[in-house]
């Protein structure tokens, strides 16, 4: 099993550990929001089998938002629907204030288009092989 080492600041909670006792969830809050650290890639076996796993599935959703982010529409990464990869790129959206800001990285080696749908426009973001990129909005262009 893969996991990290974690070494927890003091304004952390963990949430769980490993057999031997050292941390693997940990929860950081922040202002309004909180961060979570899972320490290993439980999203690998899920990727990898045929069928559904819902024990899998469950513990990485339950940390996320009940039917995603308001402001976002659709992903999508035609190449991967196309074939299967080992390690696909990732979107992630992270909030301030006063922006958005939407994180995509490839893992790939090679290019490829991430779509994204948002209230306000469709975004298309082409990254090459083992790059990534963001793309910033105020929240007020949101509506």
């Amino acid at each position: 099993m893969y996991r990290q080492l974690i070494i927890p600041r003091e304004d952390v909670k963990i949430a769980a550990v490993f057999g031997d006792g050292e941390p693997a969830l940990t929860i950081r809050k922040k202002g309004k929001g909180q961060s979570v650290w899972i320490g290993t890639y439980p999203a690998y076996g899920y990727e990898q089998k045929e069928e559904e796993d819902t024990v899998t599935k469950n513990l990485l959703t339950h940390w996320m938002i009940p039917g995603g982010y308001p402001c976002i529409k659709q992903v999508r990464i035609p190449k991967i629907q196309k074939e299967k990869v080992t390690l696909a790129p990732f979107v992630r959206l992270l909030e301030t204030e006063k922006e958005y800001i939407l994180c995509a990285v490839n893992h790939m080696n090679k290019e490829t288009e991430i779509m994204v749908k948002l209230n306000h426009e469709n975004k298309t973001m082409k990254l090459e092989g083992a790059h990534g990129m963001f793309y910033r909005w105020k929240k007020n262009r949101e509506a």
